[in-house]
């Protein structure tokens, strides 16, 4: 007779999946993914273990870009993992993601293009086939 084991996702991991997280979440979720204390986190970051904790706890909700920067580098994310806590900071914030305000300020064409497309009143569909044409390029 064969037993079926079903085990448990720990509990950071199945509020990870299950709902949306605040930032604080998410850069605990991290984290623990990369198997490092919140003491360890913070010493790789530069930041304080008590100014950490309350980030993660929702005590503190709006860190500066450079602080988000230094645990950016302390937790080593992925490329994507990096766009999903820029994302999550941008929302929580109402500040443009650093990442893209960065592109933006370095990019007078882009400027030029966000612009136009304001003044044109460009549509949701515009930016959706503006992405289709990015994307096809090699």
């Amino acid at each position: 007779m064969s037993r079926k084991f079903c085990k448990r996702l720990p509990a950071f991991l199945e509020s990870f999946m299950s709902r949306e997280l605040s930032l604080g979440e998410t850069i605990r979720f991290f984290r623990k993914r990369k198997g490092l204390s919140l003491r360890e986190l913070a010493k790789y970051s530069n930041v304080s273990p008590i100014y950490l904790s309350e980030l993660e706890n929702g005590k503190k909700i709006n860190p500066s870009e450079e602080i988000l920067h230094r645990i950016v580098n302390g937790l080593e994310l992925t490329q994507n993992d990096l766009t999903n806590l820029l994302d999550r900071y941008s929302a929580e914030t109402g500040r443009i993601s650093p990442d893209i305000a960065e592109y933006i300020m370095n990019n007078k064409l882009v400027q030029i293009a966000l612009r136009t497309a304001k003044e044109k009143g460009a549509t949701q569909q515009d930016w959706i086939n503006f992405i289709i044409n990015i994307n096809m390029k090699k």
